[in-house]
């Protein structure tokens, strides 16, 4: 954020307001300096003494100004971010009572801000004046050489006025010059962190002339898939798996096994270190990217919401969508209902990620935009974490009915909610352990077993069925 808004603005300044006066100074000392020459050449000498110093004190002080103003900025950034978490978490902050905590280390940020402005402050108040210091001794010089010109009869008292004006025209510009130091540094720095940005090159990238699927029928096959985020520590190691167009899969398995790198993988957010992921017979890398998500549809187990009104959340997949669109994706998603009790239904305005509505609420809006966009490849990733048991039976009817003849990939720890999957897949340890149906996996008295009795278990210590 610090690098849009403030370093944005800093070279968009320059540019503005410094640019155009760098070349309207330079043009000016030049052309004053060649006149005088034509007068005096030798007191024309003596007015462009300070010119080296000047020049001497911006290579020797630029560097300075530039490592200052890093730091300026990275102080800056920590400032901002400290700023940010104490109020993004404001309630955890709250609930433990660490306000004292927040505003002490906000505090120490903001004075190590301020320690680095401060010697921005001081380093400048000392050089610029030293600048304006020459420029004035060069004044004098000419006074003083002047003054002595005139005595011998060499010089007219008409010239030296006439020398000294210009020799303003000239030292003017170069304090100009000098003052520039500063604003140059800043501007350089925050052109150096932008242009990071914008030469950033994308892990993922799409080839030179990609292919484009005219009908995605859900064809998904990953041959010997291996991907980690970090240097040998494998999340995901030699995963194979064949997925029918239209077959619902299951993925099953302890935190941290790697289900959720599956789908990220298949949907391309990251690209496969070992061995590939081909949909419909074609190498994801070689898929058009656009093309890719818009028959992918996702609905993840953190609910994002923009600000905006509620229709346009659910029609974010599919900005052409009508109103009778949207509403039949509500309802089908069993929104409709509590969208109706907002006090502007569809038109109501919610807040950043979805301020305003209940983690069920959000989560139903996120299935509705999914089943809005109608994709050939469907991914549910924990999709009824949200909702209460009435609610995720109705959603999992809706989500049966929109999955029909997609091929869907559904992640999620209660283990019941799978067991009408055409196929179950097991991770433990980055590789499928086991693959089947509900009965075939529970039969083999094998990992999903153990996880299916524990959750067993725990559901009826909270009093909550759960029929085989």
């Amino acid at each position: 954020m610090t690098r849009v808004n403030e370093d944005a603005n800093n070279v968009q300044w320059f540019f503005h307001d410094g640019l155009p006066y760098i070349i309207v100074n330079a043009i000016n000392i030049i052309g004053v300096a060649v006149f005088m020459f034509t007068i005096n050449p030798q007191l024309t000498a003596i007015v462009l003494l300070p010119a080296p110093f000047v020049y001497l004190f911006f290579k020797t002080y630029l560097p300075k100004f530039y490592s200052m103003f890093g730091k300026y900025h990275r102080k800056n950034a920590k400032m901002n971010s400290r700023m940010n978490d104490s109020f993004a978490g404001l309630r955890v902050v709250k609930a433990f009572g660490k306000e004292k905590i927040e505003t002490t280390a906000f505090a120490e940020a903001s004075f190590g801000f301020s320690k680095v402005g401060q010697n921005i402050g001081t380093t400048a108040s000392t050089v610029f004046p030293i600048v304006g210091l020459i420029m004035w001794l060069g004044s004098l010089t000419i006074y003083i050489f002047g003054g002595l010109q005139i005595i011998k009869g060499n010089m007219l008292f008409g010239d030296i006025t006439t020398m000294v004006g210009y020799a303003g025209m000239i030292y003017g510009p170069l304090q100009w010059f000098a003052n520039l130091m500063q604003t140059w540094a800043g501007a350089m720095n925050s052109a150096n962190r932008i242009f990071e940005i914008i030469d950033a090159v994308p892990t993922v990238r799409e080839i030179s002339e990609p292919v484009i699927i005219e009908n995605y029928e859900g064809h998904i096959v990953l041959k010997d898939v291996s991907f980690s985020y970090e240097p040998n520590k494998p999340v995901l190691n030699s995963v194979s798996l064949d997925v029918k167009p239209g077959e619902v899969i299951g993925i099953v398995g302890h935190s941290g096994a790697g289900k959720s790198t599956l789908i990220n993988l298949i949907t391309r957010l990251y690209d496969v270190e070992e061995g590939s992921i081909s949909i419909d017979g074609h190498n994801v890398r070689d898929l058009s990217l656009n093309d890719l998500k818009n028959n992918i549809g996702i609905v993840l187990q953190d609910t994002f919401l923009f600000i905006g009104s509620v229709g346009e959340n659910v029609a974010y997949g599919k900005p052409e969508a009508s109103m009778g669109e949207i509403i039949a994706a509500a309802k089908a998603a069993y929104a409709h209902d509590f969208i109706m009790k907002l006090p502007d239904g569809y038109d109501t305005m919610i807040g950043a990620g979805g301020h305003g509505l209940s983690g069920g609420e959000r989560q139903r809006l996120a299935i509705a935009r999914a089943i809005l966009k109608n994709p050939k490849i469907l991914i549910l990733d924990e999709a009824t974490s949200s909702v209460d048991t009435q609610t995720e039976s109705q959603i999992q009817q809706a989500l049966s009915k929109l999955s029909k003849g997609k091929t869907t990939f559904n992640i999620a720890h209660r283990l019941s909610t799978l067991r009408d999957a055409d196929r179950l897949i097991v991770l433990e340890n980055g590789k499928i352990v086991e693959a089947g149906t509900h009965d075939e996996l529970n039969n083999l008295k094998g990992v999903y077993y153990k996880l299916y009795q524990i959750q067993k278990e725990a559901l009826k210590i909270k009093g909550i069925s759960n029929n085989d």
